[in-house]
């Protein structure tokens, strides 16, 4: 035999030393996101911040109380920019032929509601003398058991009426 051959077949021998650890290689995906975590606890509640400017003051309103001596439906507005007030007539057949308003203030707006609890009809006529000026120009008639609404408004020297009824 001429040549040389070396077979490992020597299972008795040591373990060489351990080779150089080799490169990293490349990074994988990134896996899925983990449930979230519990709420922590709620912080302290801050203190109070300061108090608001005082907005301006509302319209005076008041209520009123009419009156009616026939023919006139009278009432005393309090000397208020904003004033209503309700009058339920009785009776069997009323008329108003007259309007009389007093103390009121320039812009002022009133609000009267009428009922006609007669056993008649109500009649509204317009009423257009000296300072009153009445937008209606012929009578209204309010049905027993139905109501009117009498607004007025007064500009600091005239009295501005308007009427409607309500028989439905």
């Amino acid at each position: 035999m001429g040549g040389s051959s070396i077979a490992n077949d020597d299972s008795s021998g040591t373990q060489g030393p351990a080779g150089p650890t080799g490169p990293t290689g490349p990074t994988g995906p990134t896996g899925p996101t983990g449930p979230t975590g519990a709420t922590g606890a709620t912080g302290a509640t801050g203190a109070t911040g300061p108090t608001g400017p005082t907005g301006p003051a509302g319209p005076n309103t008041f209520t009123i109380t009419p009156t009616y001596s026939s023919p006139t439906l009278s009432f005393n507005v309090l000397s208020n920019v904003y004033a209503g007030g309700n009058f339920s007539f009785t009776g069997t057949t009323n008329t108003v032929s007259t309007i009389s308003v007093t103390n009121g203030v320039t812009n002022g707006q009133y609000v009267i509601f009428l009922t006609n609890g007669g056993s008649g009809n109500l009649t509204i006529q317009p009423y257009n003398s000296g300072v009153y000026h009445s937008n209606f120009v012929s009578n209204i008639t309010v049905s027993t058991g139905k109501w009117a609404i009498i607004t007025c408004m007064y500009n600091g020297s005239e009295y501005f009426i308007s009427c409607t009824s309500f028989n439905t």
